[in-house]
């Protein structure tokens, strides 16, 4: 998100770009998890984090050279830029929880409410420890995309 603000040029338009496309693509996630593929495929679960895994690896080395090419840009092709960053992540990001709900679901179903509480908590405790670690690790920018050029 840091890499986005700074390739957008101001966090106002940073934050909502990125809210507004993973929770949109995320839904949408979940959404796809309801189709007849997703039910019936064995091993469906396996697939979609396996292609999750390889669309952050590949979004993550890609990012930068996608920033680079397209920094000049208008402020509208810009945000169109981040957003197709975005969505294959956010589309993938919003399938594990459903499905994950729907295996436990299937095993243990008195533990449906307990499964919530954990996502719940964990979701919690995950954004707290995130910004713990950017404060400690601080972001480094470097090349012509650096705050102090903008």
């Amino acid at each position: 998100m840091q890499h986005l603000n700074i390739f957008l040029g101001h966090p106002t338009y940073g934050l909502p770009v990125v809210l507004f496309t993973v929770l949109l693509a995320s839904g949408a996630g979940s959404l796809v998890t309801q189709t007849r593929w997703a039910r019936e495929t064995p091993n469906a679960a396996g697939y979609l984090l396996g292609a999750l895994l390889l669309v952050l690896l590949s979004t993550g080395l890609v990012t930068s050279s996608v920033l680079d090419a397209f920094r000049g840009e208008s402020n509208a092709v810009r945000i169109g830029i981040s957003a197709l960053l975005l969505l294959p992540m956010g589309l993938l990001m919003g399938m594990p929880f459903p499905l994950g709900m729907r295996l436990g679901a299937r095993e243990h179903e008195s533990l449906t409410p307990w499964f919530w509480g954990v996502n719940g908590a964990t979701t919690v405790c995950a954004s707290v420890l995130a910004m713990a670690i950017a404060l400690f690790f601080g972001f480094e920018v470097d090349g012509p995309a650096s705050a102090a050029s903008l």
